[in-house]
């Protein structure tokens, strides 16, 4: 038997053993390196938990804040190390859990009963050095705020944010302006499609929310975001990876990036809203149009 498990939270004074951590497997620990470098190891929107094994860092789990929720990922050498983090999720604060599945499943298992909600599995692909260099055939540009009202009525229907208002999903492609970019394809004047580096650090970025408007689907919009998006990190010499779910034949299809690494997505149970919370959104919600629910499509590719 190894040693026993010790929890501690990190500060400031710990960045320099977590960051060697972390950049031992940035692939994996692409989520804790955008949450390091963009909240710092404490702060009000984020905190890191580390596991110490013998005095020495053995996993971290890493909760942040997004415009809307909390979520957390972790990394765990062990299973021991994967359980123990997981008593910082009984406190019901974190809805979102992901990141490598083994560790992830680890640390579910040892989370009660009734907190673990749905679990969507994932790949995480990584960037190559074969990927396709072909020009787009329509020009994609970096978005600016100026863009930002056309960007929300095309992100407002997208099937895999959970973002429950207009104003929330304002907020966070601010947010991904500012960080990391958004790349956007405009037809008539106007976005017709747009994909998002949803997670930023200088080792590596997350690309998502590659998202077309329906009507303008079947002309191949999503493959030129791809290849203007490889292109320009590829002259900023930025590593890059995404997530796919594992039943989009879609991207299986249309693959850019090499298969990684199996990854979970866990949604977790928090207790409902208190009342007054509750009503003051209804008011909100009648009262402006960017406080009303969005009405996102649903995944094309699952079961009705």
């Amino acid at each position: 038997m190894g040693p026993a498990v010790e929890l501690r939270r990190l500060t400031r004074a710990d960045e320099t053993e977590l960051r060697a951590l972390l950049r031992a497997d940035p692939w994996n620990h692409v989520y804790l390196l955008g949450v390091l470098h963009c909240y710092g190891a404490q702060g009000p929107r984020a905190c890191f938990t580390g596991a110490f094994a013998g005095g020495r860092l053995v996993g971290v789990l890493g909760e942040a804040r997004e415009v809307h929720c909390w979520y957390a990922s972790l990394s765990a050498g062990d299973h021991a190390a994967a359980a123990a983090l997981a008593r910082e999720l009984v406190a019901p604060r974190v809805e979102v859990l992901l990141g490598r599945e083994d560790a992830v499943e680890a640390a579910l298992a040892a989370l009660p009963p009734g907190r673990v909600g749905r679990r969507s599995h994932m790949m995480l692909g990584i960037s190559h050095d074969g990927m396709t260099s072909e020009p787009p055939a329509h020009p994609v540009r970096r978005a600016t705020g100026a863009d930002l009202p056309g960007l929300v009525d095309l992100y407002e229907g997208y099937e895999f944010d959970g973002y429950p208002t207009r104003r929330h999903v304002r907020r966070a492609l601010e947010e991904r302006i500012a960080r990391g970019g958004v790349w956007l394809l405009e037809l008539d004047g106007r976005p017709v499609a747009a994909r998002r580096a949803d997670v930023s650090s200088p080792e590596v970025v997350l690309l998502g929310g590659l998202t077309v408007d329906p009507r303008f689907r079947g002309r191949d919009l999503a493959e030129d975001l791809r290849r203007a998006c490889i292109a320009d990190l590829g002259r900023q010499g930025t590593p890059h990876c995404s997530l796919a779910h594992v039943d989009n034949d879609r991207v299986a299809t249309h693959r850019e990036h090499r298969d990684f690494a199996p990854w979970l997505i866990a949604n977790l149970a928090v207790p409902p809203a208190p009342p007054w919370r509750d009503f003051l959104r209804r008011v909100r919600a009648r009262l402006s149009p960017d406080d009303r629910p969005v009405r996102r499509r649903r995944p094309e590719f699952t079961r009705r």
